[in-house]
């Protein structure tokens, strides 16, 4: 501001104000980017109007249009006589929203967004503070809900990316299967590792490889301490969590980027200075008209490319041939038809029980080279094999059969479809409208609903993907990960020592605290089987961003 004052000062002072040469670089900023790429990807009208991908008389605010739809929410929560309803009367503001509905598209999950409205809730003058943990609950799930109206086509585009990343780092590659009967694979007959990482190609062509990989420590045993330690050259396991979860986040960063160099070229070529931080673009004062113009032209040349076909049409290449897992319901009809078969292939070929996971992926490949021979013999004993994705197939295949992503774990809501944010509990009336962009974790936050039969300590541990797979391909709960197998070994040490008590020792005195007993956590019981890896279809784009006049 002092800057400005100085050279308009210069300015007026100069013989000629209109030849004065102003250096101050001039601040254009993205209205909420992230929803605006959204927006044009899912072809949101009324999500396009808020964040100003529509021309209109005046610019419009996003961060107030959720709080206009926020308000209205709690207004008919209100009409019920809902109690945190009534305590946030007057109180909902654009500031209270501002920073969830600014994060959400970047991967803020639920437990942060709670955060940052608790954060301001505590501001405000008059509330109980005892209260604000339960209205902050209640307001984010509003916020959510609202940013799922406005934008409901960018939900269903999130979920999108969100399932092609499960399955992708959930995938073993024509290499890894070329080599699963090598003197390597045979030494770990029991595990199938989980290498393959979500990559991608921005507008631009530059290759995007997410590097999420999980950690794997050694312990250092000192006089004094424990000191863990990791080779960042090792190539270790996907984390199939992470690469699920910021691939969205990430897929949008990209094409923010493509744009912010498309803007930089074409100022470049007309002459113009520029300079940019994310979703700032400078320049000169003189120039601030023809910038503007760049910018809405390239987002438009950006966009008006079929970014989604492309994607699709890259993983369809890239990931040919690869096999990925899919979890099936275990207590299902088709579920006790794999269990059976694979129970039966094990006694008739290795005289036991059970098949490893290896041995349950080399059942299927044998399928799966028969099927690409060229003798019609081994093509009739291909059709002849029952093996487990024959079984889903003729149970309806994965639509009918796959257990749904419980998306709750990913930051979000649980929904019908498991996929939509903000909707915990929610009768359908109490909101606006329906739909969301998925709020994308990005560490090991969670969220513990209002009813999800898992208790704190649970809803992480039950989302980690078990990269290695377990033991035998058969079992139930074949999903429960490492992390739930130790929580169960950890149970069992605390009955030992009296279930509903603890001791907490020093060198004086031992102290008994009793503790609350917990209702036993309740999982889904699934099974891995191998399928081949697809993608689902695109959900449709209504309509189409149109040039601005």
């Amino acid at each position: 501001m002092l800057a400005s004052c100085f050279a308009l000062d210069e300015a007026l002072s100069s013989p000629d104000p209109a030849k004065y040469k102003c250096h101050l670089p001039v601040a254009q900023d993205g209205t909420c980017n992230g929803l605006q790429h959204y927006a044009a990807l899912g072809g949101d009208v009324a999500g396009a109007r808020q964040v100003n991908l529509e021309p209109s008389d005046k610019p419009q605010d996003v961060y107030t249009g959720v709080a206009e739809l926020v308000k209205a929410s709690v207004r008919l929560d209100q009409a019920k006589g809902n109690p945190e309803a009534m305590a946030l009367e007057g109180l909902v503001t654009r500031k209270v929203v501002k920073q969830t509905v600014m994060t959400n598209v970047y991967g803020v999950t639920f437990i942060g967004a709670r955060a940052q409205i608790e954060n301001q809730l505590k501001h405000i003058e008059g509330l109980n503070r005892k209260d604000i943990p339960r209205l902050s609950l209640y307001l984010t799930k509003k916020v959510f809900g609202s940013i799922r109206e406005m934008f409901s086509g960018a939900s269903a585009i999130q979920n999108w990316l969100v399932t092609c990343a499960k399955k992708i780092s959930r995938s073993v590659g024509p290499n890894q299967l070329e080599h699963l009967g090598s003197a390597a694979a045979t030494k770990n007959k029991c595990s199938v590792h989980l290498m393959t990482s979500v990559i991608w190609t921005t507008p631009l062509r530059l290759p995007v490889v997410q590097p999420y990989r999980e950690i794997a420590s050694t312990a250092i045993s000192t006089n004094l301490q424990n000191v863990y330690i990791n080779d960042p050259r090792l190539i270790n396991k996907v984390d199939t969590r992470k690469q699920m979860t910021a691939f969205p986040p990430n897929f949008i960063h990209s094409l923010d980027a493509s744009h912010m160099l498309l803007s930089a070229l074409n100022c470049d070529a007309s002459g113009l200075t520029f300079a940019s931080v994310h979703d700032s673009f400078w320049t000169h004062p003189s120039d601030v008209d023809e910038m503007n113009r760049i910018l809405r032209d390239a987002f438009v040349a950006l966009h008006g490319k079929e970014l989604m076909q492309n994607l699709k049409a890259e993983f369809e290449e890239r990931y040919k041939g690869f096999r990925t897992l899919a979890k099936v319901m275990s207590d299902s009809k088709c579920g006790k038809k794999i269990k059976q078969a694979r129970s039966n292939y094990a006694q008739k070929k290795f005289g036991r029980l059970k098949l490893t996971a290896v041995e349950d992926l080399e059942w299927e490949l044998e399928r799966w080279n028969l099927m690409q021979s060229s003798s019609a013999s081994d093509q009739e004993k291909a059709a002849n094999m029952e093996t487990p994705s024959v079984i889903l197939e003729k149970h309806g295949g994965l639509e009918a059969n796959e257990l749904p992503e419980d998306t709750a774990k990913l930051g979000s809501g649980p929904s019908s479809e498991g996929t939509s944010l903000g909707d915990q509990g929610e009768d359908e009336e109490s909101m606006v409208g329906q739909g969301a962009i998925l709020g994308p974790a990005e560490e090991n936050d969670d969220v513990p609903e209002e009813g999800d039969p898992l208790d704190e300590d649970m809803v992480l541990e039950d989302m980690e993907e078990d990269l290695k797979m377990p033991n035998t391909a058969s079992g139930e709960d074949a999903d429960l990960d490492d992390a739930l197998m130790k929580k169960k070994k950890r149970s069992r040490g605390r009955e030992k020592l009296g279930e509903d008590e603890k001791t907490i020792s020093d060198d004086k005195r031992s102290i008994k605290m009793g503790k609350a007993p917990r209702p036993r956590p309740t999982y889904s019981r699934t099974l891995n089987v191998w399928m081949e890896l697809t993608f689902p279809e695109l959900p449709p784009k209504v309509i189409r961003i149109l040039p601005f006049t």
